[in-house]
């Protein structure tokens, strides 16, 4: 056992053969894993939340034969409220009242969304795109990073279980321009 505590529990198995790995996620997913599943090509890793919103991986090394098993426990989400002072308070609100604020400054705001499904997250993305967060950008599946002409930076990550994670840096531009 790796990690026990309230939020983790990390265990890798070994001397497992690939069909014992294969029956073990079988139970996992007849014990209800089974919510945005992702699979890796190969078949070695396996994600997915249960109802409770507990979220399982699973990877397998056939090399090692080892199982490597770790469960996440649910991400406790609060009544949220957009910050209303300062440059953040100036881009994009989400439509969310489900939340829980990670850092708050001036320079930085970091946060866990809640009620927000890949479509909501797309949407979302499109606003900060809309509000200027299009210069240096990736925009991947589950992700999008970006610049506005003043430095600041946006992070939105869809982490899944209709949750999003935000980071957004504000750069001394916008800073000094959003606190007057």
């Amino acid at each position: 056992i790796e990690n026990n505590d309230l939020y983790d529990f990390i265990v890798a198995i070994r001397g497992i053969k690939r069909e014992d790995s294969e029956a073990y996620l079988a139970l996992c997913k007849e014990n209800g894993f089974t919510l945005e599943p992702e699979t890796e090509i190969s078949g070695r890793e396996y994600k997915a939340y249960n109802a409770e919103g507990y979220k399982l991986d699973l990877t397998y090394w056939p090399g090692e034969k080892t199982l490597d098993l770790h469960v996440t426990a649910p991400i406790e989400l609060t009544v949220f409220t957009w910050p209303p002072m300062g440059a953040v308070s100036k881009w994009p609100a989400p439509e969310t009242d489900s939340g829980k604020i990670e850092v708050q400054r001036n320079d930085r705001f970091d946060a866990i969304l809640g009620k927000m499904d890949r479509d909501a997250f797309n949407t979302y993305v499109e606003e900060w795109i809309a509000a200027g967060f299009d210069r240096s950008y990736a925009r991947y599946e589950s992700k999008y990073e970006a610049n506005n002409h003043a430095g600041s930076t946006v992070a939105l990550e869809y982490i899944g279980n209709d949750m999003v994670r935000i980071e957004v840096k504000v750069s001394s531009s916008d800073t000094n321009r959003y606190s007057k």
